[in-house]
């Protein structure tokens, strides 16, 4: 029964932030940013690979390719991360100069449109293939390697402070053409998975997981 509660508890939580990142990856579309090519092709393999395994009618099989699926949004979702860490450390170094620093570094400043806009597009492509790993985990019941996809996504959101407004304030700060509503959906994303935490006892708040989830849907 606890297991149960367990699984139906993070089955709640993983519906609430898949939801919020369902909402992002329509709105970023909005942007018209260039794609990264590889990187971006390797996410929306992943997503595609996976609505194609649920055609598959055995179930050994469609458990291997599954597997598999999440093995490419795990890959892409690392690679992903790289570039992202490196788009906005360059941001935050040119965002932290003064006017004079700022003139300085012209060609750098030249290029921090394209660089948020790649870190934007890193962002909803990462949080694509952590859905992919999740709802793929959640196909063949393994709940608790789902769990630690969410866990992984969480230690990415806060070493890179995503959980702090003024992080995907500067990032924004550094696009033509300004997303404020992504800015304020991506921060309840983080919001909510920093809330996540596998030491707390999930049995003792599932309630309360299961009553906002209700809540969102009505």
């Amino acid at each position: 029964i606890t297991q149960s509660i367990n699984n139906l508890a993070i089955h709640a939580t993983l519906a609430q932030i898949l939801d919020e990142i369902e909402y992002v990856e329509d709105a970023i579309k909005g942007i018209h940013i260039e794609l990264q090519d590889d990187r971006i092709a390797m996410a929306e393999s992943a997503w595609d690979k996976l609505m194609q395994t649920r055609k598959i009618r055995n179930s050994r099989l469609r458990e291997v390719a599954i597997l598999g699926v999440i093995g490419t949004a795990t890959d892409s979702k690392r690679i992903l991360m790289r570039n992202f860490v490196r788009n906005n450390e360059a941001i935050k170094s040119i965002s932290n100069k003064s006017s004079w620093g700022m003139a300085l570094e012209h060609k750098k400043v030249k290029n921090l449109p394209q660089q948020a806009q790649d870190a934007f597009q890193d962002l909803i492509s990462i949080t694509s293939a952590v859905q992919v790993e999740c709802e793929g985990y959640a196909m063949i019941g393994e709940y608790d390697a789902c769990k630690e996809a969410l866990l992984q996504f969480r230690r990415f959101v806060l070493d890179n402070k995503l959980n702090k407004r003024d992080t995907l304030l500067r990032l924004n700060s550094g696009l033509e053409q300004k997303q404020i509503h992504i800015v304020n959906k991506f921060g309840e994303i983080a919001d909510k998975i920093t809330e996540f935490d596998a030491i707390l006892q999930i049995e003792s708040y599932h309630k309360e997981l299961l009553e906002s989830g209700v809540t969102d849907n009505e």
